[in-house]
């Protein structure tokens, strides 16, 4: 329910940001920026929905009985691979190093990231990419979003403004008395570019380290910090990526 509810949360602050660009801004700049936007809006769109109804790869019982042509209990007793493999409690499946149960789903996933109630899904090896091309373009979209705001309000709404704490603050203070729902929106869409954008710093970080953060949290793995200048840390977020 929690994960419905933040998904909805989400794009109601796309529609938020979206919509008050067409209302508020758009007959105040040039169509460039229109287009500009409309890209920005069509790109976070579908990768947020994409990420939302993308399988990250989860694995059944049914899936593995039917590959292994065999029941997984027995395989796994009959295994000498006692040390690599261990049975999952809930779902019954043989489990790898790399797959892990998520409590939300109630379902085992390969390479499990992390589940994010925004995307109301888990974030694993079948959709990590779009996910990270959803976080990238929302914290740019948004920081754009908070750039054209501004220009707009100083130099359209508020471009007279002055005060005895400076020009900014009674700009500041004029948009809110003229057009309160601009001011709102526009500091929204800033601390969104600011927060997603460090999501996206810190996914960055964990694929050049090659790992997740479930591993960083469980204290499994540790993120180096230096490995995103290095030349494998570079070829580990390119081949992520192709």
């Amino acid at each position: 329910e929690l994960s419905r509810q933040s998904n909805g949360m989400a794009w109601g602050v796309i529609i938020s940001i979206i919509g008050s660009y067409y209302i508020f801004l758009a007959n105040k700049l040039s169509f460039v920026h229109t287009i500009i936007v409309t890209i920005f809006m069509i790109i976070i769109s579908y990768s947020l929905y994409t990420t939302s109804i993308t399988s990250p790869h989860s694995i059944s019982r049914q899936q593995q009985e039917t590959y292994y042509n065999t029941n997984i209990i027995d395989r796994l007793i009959n295994s000498n691979k006692k040390n690599k493999y261990k049975l999952c409690p809930t779902c019954l499946i043989e489990k790898s190093q790399v797959t892990t149960h998520c409590a939300q789903c109630n379902r085992c996933v390969l390479s499990l990231d992390h589940h994010c109630v925004f995307v109301d899904n888990c974030v694993g090896y079948g959709n990590r990419r779009i996910f990270l091309v959803f976080t990238i373009s929302a914290s740019l979209g948004c920081l754009y979003y908070f750039i054209v705001s501004l220009y707009v309000i100083y130099d359209y709404y508020c471009p007279y403004a002055e005060g005895v704490l400076g020009n900014m603050v009674a700009k500041e203070w004029c948009i809110v008395t003229i057009h309160p729902t601009i001011f709102l929106i526009k500091w929204l869409a800033f601390l969104c570019s600011i927060w997603i954008g460090g999501i996206s710093i810190n996914q960055l970080l964990l694929i050049a380290s090659e790992t997740t953060t479930y591993e960083v949290m469980k204290g499994l793995t540790h993120i180096r910090y230096s490995s995103c200048c290095t030349k494998s840390g570079i070829q580990n977020i390119l081949y992520f990526f192709l």
